[in-house]
């Protein structure tokens, strides 16, 4: 039997509760189209929603036996997964949907055993990401891969490595350089805590979207219009 699997990371977006309902629904289209099972039939088909948060894990069955409106305000993750299999055919369809706070561990995994398995997949891959990216933010932005965040982090230490050859500019230079710096280790750390790759739909969120985007777009105003425009006003007008 042909099998193919999946691994993919999925774009930053906001999870509530209407994101778990659609991708419950395709969920149970892809057994009906690929693994040509029925919920009636003696066939196993585990569908579950696991909410895991500072205190435990809560497990559901269902989108439609989650009893609150908004997720608990200290959530850390939620896993939507699908064990299904036809007994009669031998086909075998597993899919594992994390949405986590970070970039790296958010990711779907895909794994089916059946007929023209590597289509079937990528066409249930290709639904599920069409499903997340219809609630898609600009998280990404503040969740830098690891890579990136390595080579943010080498550059915010550049003036440290340079103090030598800076010391023979002004003050104004050094400044400039040094305030970069600080806003490099600011975007790194404070960054993943105000902006979290997957944004849960808890009321705890709701309350720190407003101060986050008022803390970022303070910090991105004070270095064009506090420094930046301030300096080259006085490199070109003279005062």
């Amino acid at each position: 039997m042909p099998s193919f699997k999946i691994l993919k990371p999925i774009p930053s977006c906001n999870v509530d509760i209407k994101l778990l309902r659609l991708i419950e629904y395709l969920y149970s289209d892809f057994c009906k189209q690929y693994l040509l099972t029925e919920v009636d039939k003696n066939d196993k088909r585990q569908f579950s929603i696991r909410i895991i948060d500072s205190i435990g894990t809560e497990v559901f069955h269902s989108v439609d036996s989650i009893i609150y409106e908004k997720f608990p305000d200290e959530i850390k993750r939620i896993d939507v997964d699908l064990d299904a299999y036809n007994y009669d055919l031998k086909y075998n369809l597993r899919i594992e949907l994390k949405f986590t706070l970070l970039r790296s561990s958010s990711i779907l995994e895909i794994y089916f055993s059946g007929n023209e398995a590597r289509s079937a997949s990528i066409a249930m891959c290709d639904k599920i990401m069409q499903a997340i990216k219809s609630k898609e933010n600009d998280n990404s932005l503040y969740n830098p891969t690891n890579n990136a965040g390595s080579l943010i982090f080498s550059i915010s230490f550049a003036p440290f490595v340079l103090i030598i050859p800076l010391s023979k500019f002004s003050l104004k230079l050094w400044f400039i350089v040094f305030y970069i710096s600080i806003s490099l280790w600011v975007y790194l750390y404070f960054g993943k805590k105000l902006k979290p790759y997957c944004l849960f739909d808890t009321p705890k969120n709701d309350r720190k979207t407003g101060f986050a985007n008022w803390f970022i777009f303070g910090l991105i105003g004070f270095f064009l219009f506090g420094t930046i425009l301030t300096l080259a006003r006085r490199q070109i007008l003279g005062f």
